[in-house]
């Protein structure tokens, strides 16, 4: 395998190779409403956005209470160790 280093070099200091320019001067057609519409995978995309956003209110509006809870009372247990261990050997006796 031969490798020009001189073109190599070349192709280095030219910036527009190395920063795809070209690809970044689309996103304008890449963002039409148009091309949304008819692009299966951007509707895909945007139903799981949907999807995301919907789950995290509920998880907001009915589960973080009860995980505050349990993470209270996980705590609590920890730091009353010796407490819980001494009710347990008095329900043993």
């Amino acid at each position: 395998m031969n490798i020009n280093k001189m073109k190599l070099f070349d192709n280095l200091k030219n910036i527009k190779n190395l920063m795809n320019l070209n690809i970044l001067m689309c996103y304008k057609k890449l963002l039409l409403l148009n091309s949304i519409i008819y692009n299966i995978g951007s509707i895909i995309i945007i139903g799981i956005i949907f999807f995301h956003i919907i789950a995290i209110f509920l998880f907001y509006i009915k589960y973080l209470k009860k995980i505050e809870k349990k993470i209270k009372d996980i705590i609590f247990g920890i730091s009353n160790i010796n407490l819980i261990k001494g009710l347990e050997k008095t329900k043993n006796k």
